[in-house]
């Protein structure tokens, strides 16, 4: 089991992620870039993360600590900023895709289901029910709504039912299922603006156009107009700066002090049209010519604003963790021999959140590099080879 804390101070919600990597036949690498980058993105947004591949398990940690639990597939990431978590109920027993099965008892789609962890306790942690097929089985049929999500088998809720009828079959989470409607309780599919918070690849599905389609519209298209890293962008200076090096984003920019030289670089022209001009430089893969653009004179005065360019939704399940790491670690090496006494402004490093998070603004000389050999890696990268 691991565990990855919080960025912050723990809310009531955590995550558990399945590590059903294994099930992907195709882009298996693409969905464990995703999977990493989740881990970043949900420990920055104040939930700590447990990752396993039973979720039977994830459920029985969680227990204690949390009142409730968002359990998602390695598979899945959270989308359109914080719109999942924003529209998501508080009191509930079981929010999920519910799949009615016809001959299958009622099953629960594994991109994606929450659940109260107050209610499985007192039901006694049943267990989820892994899929069982042909292997006749009597219950009572529950009772579902007319209307469907989408087709005939997404219904928007379940309740108790009163015939007992013959299956054929079991669908993933049908003891969970039949656990709370024995006990009548609240069986609810997420919302539309709930279900449009997040992106689910579909095992034996492709993830890589997807990636490419979202990574080019980042490269060519998107131009930020507030910051990307952290919620709140922080004011580093009051006082004049003399440089001020920053991804293509004035209004972010100018947040972090008054400068007396704007010089900013994006790997989008978009982005630095709307900036009134820049430095067309991607510091991830070209990390050298990067430095080679920043003014060497006066370092004392200059401060290079990275932002989360290590920890972007746009470009990280293009590249893995270690050569995001290795790229980063790179970048800092090269700071350290050019520009030693300047100052530096991470929002997110690489692994953030998968090593304690560690966002600073201080020297370039006195910064750290990550060995990646020593990081608490999730499950799938044993997986991914």
């Amino acid at each position: 089991m691991n565990v990855y804390p919080s960025k912050f101070t723990d809310n009531k919600t955590c995550v558990c992620i399945v590590n059903d990597v294994a099930e992907y036949t195709v882009d298996r690498e693409l969905v464990v870039n995703r999977a990493d980058y989740t881990i970043s993105n949900l420990t920055g947004q104040g939930y700590t993360v447990f990752e396993h591949t039973s979720v039977d398990k994830l459920l029985q940690r969680a227990c204690g600590k949390y009142d409730r639990a968002v359990v998602i597939s390695a598979g899945t990431e959270f989308v359109n900023g914080t719109q999942f978590f924003d529209t998501h109920p508080e009191e509930y027993d079981l929010l999920c895709h519910i799949l009615d099965g016809g001959d299958a008892y009622y099953g629960i789609h594994p991109q994606c289901f929450s659940i109260n962890l107050q209610t499985y306790v007192n039901l006694g942690c049943p267990e989820f029910g892994k899929p069982q097929f042909f292997t006749d089985y009597q219950a009572l049929e529950p009772m579902r709504s007319h209307s469907n999500i989408h087709d005939d088998y997404l219904p928007t809720w379940v309740g108790a039912g009163k015939i007992i009828v013959n299956y054929k079959h079991k669908q993933a989470g049908w003891n969970l299922i039949k656990t709370m409607l024995d006990n009548h309780r609240s069986i609810q599919a997420y919302s539309g603006d709930q279900r449009a918070g997040k992106f689910y690849q579909y095992r034996g599905g492709e993830t890589s156009s997807y990636i490419y389609q979202k990574y080019n519209y980042c490269l060519t298209t998107h131009v930020h107009t507030q910051a990307t890293g952290k919620p709140n962008y922080p004011r580093v200076y009051d006082t004049p700066i003399m440089r001020l090096v920053a991804p293509a984003n004035p209004a972010a920019a100018e947040q972090r002090g008054p400068a007396a030289e704007y010089i900013y670089y994006d790997y989008n022209l978009s982005a630095l049209e709307a900036a009134g001009g820049g430095i067309h430089v991607d510091p991830v893969n070209t990390p050298d010519d990067f430095v080679a653009h920043i003014p060497k004179d006066n370092p004392q005065g200059t401060v290079i604003d990275m932002s989360n360019i290590f920890c972007y939704e746009g470009t990280a399940a293009m590249y893995s963790l270690r050569y995001r790491v290795a790229q980063e670690n790179k970048l800092i090496e090269l700071l350290q021999q050019e520009l030693g006494d300047a100052t530096v402004i991470f929002d997110q490093r690489a692994a953030e959140g998968i090593q304690p998070w560690r966002a600073e603004t201080g020297l370039v000389k006195d910064l750290t590099l990550t060995d990646f050999d020593c990081l608490d890696l999730p499950s799938w990268h044993q997986t991914v080879i």
